[in-house]
């Protein structure tokens, strides 16, 4: 199961999909090409969500909400590299460049990290932890 969806990736994009809001071989990217990535960023999310407990694909409606949400916006940041821009777009050559795949891996822990204690808590099953010395 993907989370996201192409008319989810081309509402934050829609300057590289079709007049209909839309991903078909003509686009860059392509059809193909998003569906892939979609597939592939979902795949990271719920490899990475296995190892916090959690079973997959993810089935409570607001983590789903929010990994489409995630996964939509990654993909979309996706198809604006490809077309020349975005965070992963190219680089200034005299910069070195952290890698698309580390910045993806990084936002995507952050997020989950986040999101997974905060969805633990409102269920119960986690108590927060105050670091502040207040009880």
């Amino acid at each position: 199961m993907s989370y996201g969806s192409a008319d989810g990736v081309a509402a934050f994009v829609p300057r590289y999909a079709t007049p209909n809001g839309e991903f078909d071989q003509t686009t860059r990217p392509t059809a193909v090409q998003v569906t892939a990535w979609l597939t592939e960023t979902s795949a990271l999310i719920d490899a990475y969500i296995v190892t916090k407990g959690y079973s997959v694909p993810a089935t409570d409606t607001t983590l789903v909400s929010l990994f489409d949400l995630f996964v939509n916006q990654e993909v979309a940041a996706m198809a604006e590299g490809v077309n020349g821009s975005g965070r992963f777009g190219p680089t200034n050559p005299n910069q070195r460049a952290e890698s698309r795949f580390a910045i993806l891996n990084r936002d995507m822990t952050d997020y989950l990290d986040s999101l997974l204690i905060g969805n633990q808590t409102i269920a119960g099953t986690v108590q927060p932890d105050r670091t502040d010395g207040f009880a």
